[in-house]
């Protein structure tokens, strides 16, 4: 962004010396040329989204409306290929021609497939359909997904996938939710919190037998093959990729610690499934007994640095835990986690 600004400036200001006009009069002169009006489009929708982003990350706002801002980005990328094919010096090359515009075409059907084909393509294959909703606690829902050949719908342990669901309530919306179970099930599942407008329409309006459009898997908050010994670090709702993880690797021999912090007891889900995954599950009530910490950890894990750590909960739970066991000495690259916010 600061070098499409920079761009903008510098070239008005040596064309306005040029010309001996002011920089305003010179933004005038550029607004002749056709090939110059879609660059102007292009600056302008970069800098709205700019503004708008920096914005949203002081104010919470519905995924919605952030993921609808950041479509223009495709809208403002389009506006200004024009403006880059008349006016770019590279140009003249018609090698770099064909190599730019191959390019674009690429991103696009990129963009068309992964965007549009790929999640058709499943939804034909598999027919994703809500099969049941099960209330797991006051304001946490499981909603299992059935369909075609659902034990070959091919996903890791602890990735997430977006759901559109197919009712005239949801259909123009695709929210992001982690797959709470186990790969190579007759039906995966997801779980939910109520934390906002669409999850409380969501948890009130949805039924079984609805149609779901599914994009992805997507996400790394997977196990490697060399984790002999690991470290479950859950958030609240952030025990849904890490219940998927667990099941994964319930008959692996991994010496596993589940540490499931939540606010009281009453937010405690999944317990049944905790206590037979073959972990160790160490719940934490911090109304009670104060934030999960790691020294709290060290207590129950002997030679924490030995261990691979996967952490999931709210942004600053999971910066607190990675930079408390970075300065502890746990290695990098056994300290795992995705970060869920927009």
């Amino acid at each position: 962004m600061t070098f499409i600004i920079l761009h903008f400036v510098f070239l008005t200001l040596s064309y306005a010396q040029l010309s001996r006009s002011t920089f305003w009069t010179q933004q005038l002169k550029f607004l002749r040329f056709d090939e110059i009006l879609g660059a102007y489009v292009a600056l302008i929708l970069f800098l709205l989204i700019a503004g708008f982003s920096f914005l949203f990350s002081f104010i919470k706002i519905k995924y919605e409306y952030w993921y609808f801002v950041h479509l223009f980005v495709y809208v403002a990328a389009l506006a200004s290929f024009g403006h880059q094919m008349e006016l770019g010096g590279d140009f003249r090359s018609l090698l770099f021609s064909a190599f730019w515009v191959g390019f674009g075409l690429v991103v696009l059907i990129l963009f068309v497939w992964y965007r549009f084909l790929a999640p058709a393509r499943l939804f034909l294959h598999h027919q994703f359909i809500v099969n049941k909703i099960i209330k797991e606690s006051d304001n946490c829902y499981s909603i299992y997904i059935g369909g075609r050949n659902i034990d070959n719908f091919r996903y890791r342990a602890g990735q997430f996938a977006a759901f559109r669901f197919l009712t005239k309530d949801f259909w123009l919306q695709s929210h992001p939710f982690s797959i709470s179970s186990a790969p190579g099930q007759k039906e995966f599942r997801i779980t939910i919190k109520n934390l906002g407008d669409y999850t409380k329409r969501l948890i009130t309006k949805l039924k079984p037998g609805t149609q779901v459009i599914v994009e992805g898997p997507h996400g790394q908050f997977v196990f490697n093959d060399n984790v002999k010994r690991a470290v479950m670090i859950a958030g609240g709702i952030g025990i849904t990729p890490i219940l998927s993880l667990l099941g994964s690797i319930k008959d692996k021999g991994i010496e596993t610690h589940c540490f499931f912090s939540i606010k009281a007891q009453g937010e405690l889900i999944f317990k049944d499934e905790l206590s037979s995954s073959g972990a160790v599950v160490h719940y934490h009530a911090s109304d009670d007994l104060g934030r999960l910490t790691l020294d709290t950890i060290k207590q129950s894990v002997s030679a924490f640095r030995d261990y691979h750590y996967y952490i999931c909960g709210h942004e600053k739970m999971i910066k607190f835990f990675r930079d408390q066991l970075m300065t502890a000495g746990v290695a990098k690259d056994k300290i795992h986690y995705e970060l869920f916010s927009y």
